[in-house]
């Protein structure tokens, strides 16, 4: 049974990293337009 758990806990954990990566990325790469955008 505590296996399972750490199993669960650590799906979540990646999840979530993953989720604040992409978002991260997006943010940055929409900073990135803006600049661009206002620039040019």
């Amino acid at each position: 049974m505590r296996l399972e758990k750490t199993k669960i806990v650590a799906a979540i954990l990646a999840l979530g990293i993953l989720l604040f990566a992409g978002w991260m990325m997006v943010t940055l790469g929409g900073i990135w337009l803006g600049l661009i955008i206002g620039l040019v």
